[in-house]
């Protein structure tokens, strides 16, 4: 089961894993995989706490960021800027 939030608040449930979805989401698009629960769209960080390793996105959700994709994340952001 997989549960997606949009912007407008709506959630959306699937009966497919997060698998099924990362390959497209993650190739042909601005998502980023921060932990093994959540792909999250890069346009919607508000802030990065590194000391705690959490993403707060625009809506207020906070995330903890994977140790693996901590080093990841910051090269990205790195690109960005």
């Amino acid at each position: 089961l997989s549960r997606f939030f949009l912007v407008d608040g709506t959630e959306v449930l699937s009966l497919r894993n997060l698998g099924f979805y990362k390959k497209s989401l993650i190739l042909y698009s601005n998502f980023f995989q921060v932990s093994k629960q959540h792909i999250i769209n890069l346009e919607y960080i508000q802030s990065y706490d590194a000391a705690h390793d959490v993403i707060v996105l625009n809506n207020g959700t906070k995330l903890g960021v994977a140790r693996r994709q901590k080093k990841i994340l910051l090269e990205y952001a790195r690109r960005l800027l």
